[in-house]
């Protein structure tokens, strides 16, 4: 059965519908016009057939409505990079063992084989 899902109050039924009807950038448009129907009480079914977008989506865009507000609306993949410091440490951590994983498949050896396939044949003594 279709669910009516609560929608947090971060901004008036009338900013909502004015955050759509204003919005330029196709996206954002049809992020503020889900909540605004949402929140007018229309069913996730309805808005799903209103928008287009999936039932799963829509839980998805309403979830981070509700914790975080108008931030989370519009087009966010230009946001892939974070400024958090732990998440630069990661990104850079990540980068470096993509980098030596590429390092690693692209040395040659004298028995033309990679430094990958010479340690995948190591034998580790006595483990048999």
């Amino acid at each position: 059965m279709p669910k009516i899902i609560k929608i947090e109050p971060h901004l008036s039924l009338e900013e909502l519908e004015t955050g759509y009807r204003q919005a330029k950038e196709l996206v954002l448009r049809t992020h503020y016009q889900i909540i605004w129907l949402l929140a007018k009480g229309m069913s996730t079914q309805e808005v799903a057939v209103v928008t287009g977008y999936s039932r799963s989506w829509i839980y998805e865009l309403v979830w981070g409505y509700n914790r975080s507000g108008i931030e989370t609306l519009g087009d966010q993949s230009d946001e892939l990079i974070t400024k958090n410091v732990n998440g630069i440490t990661i990104q850079i951590y990540i980068s470096l063992i993509a980098y030596l994983i590429l390092q690693l498949l692209s040395i040659p050896t004298q028995w033309r084989h990679t430094l990958l396939i010479q340690v995948a044949d190591y034998e580790i003594p006595g483990a048999w």
